[in-house]
């Protein structure tokens, strides 16, 4: 009796482990991702991010709450890329949004508009335009942005 209560009781940690470990953000991952590629998180934009993430949230009817993030990258001597990185409480938001706003639809064009939410957001993944709970968006259609998603 007491190897049972042992073994429920080692199932249940692990269990609740891998609970947290798939509820987490992907954001960290991502933000490590890039700045192993020569971005930094751009804190100086915060007023903007700001106004970003109300627009955004308004856009979603306040039924999703987001965190929005801007790396940037110098790429010359006048030069910057800029990548945003919005951050969801969980995929299915993600998903929501996206097939809620057009302006997100247009920034995910190439990607096909399945009905199936796991299949819709496999091929944002397979695209390099989410990771997890994030979406990543560049001003500048960068393949080195979706490849740096994608490997994340």
């Amino acid at each position: 009796m007491k190897k049972l209560t042992k073994l429920t009781a080692l199932l249940l940690i692990v269990v609740s482990l891998l609970t947290v470990a798939a509820c987490s953000s992907s954001y960290g991952k991502l933000k490590k991702a890039f700045e192993a590629e020569g971005y930094a998180e751009v804190q100086e934009m915060e007023s903007i991010t700001a106004s970003m993430k109300e627009k955004l949230e308004q856009e979603a009817d306040d039924k999703i709450a987001i965190e929005f993030h801007v790396m940037q990258k110098a790429t010359g001597l006048i030069n910057l890329s800029y990548v945003f990185v919005i951050e969801f409480n969980a995929t299915e938001d993600l998903v929501e949004y996206i097939k809620g706003s057009e302006t997100a639809q247009g920034f995910v064009k190439d990607v096909a508009n399945d009905e199936n939410v796991k299949a819709f957001y496999n091929s944002l993944v397979e695209a390099g335009y989410a990771n997890g709970n994030c979406l990543v968006f560049s001003l500048t259609d960068s393949e080195e942005v979706k490849d740096i998603v994608r490997n994340a």
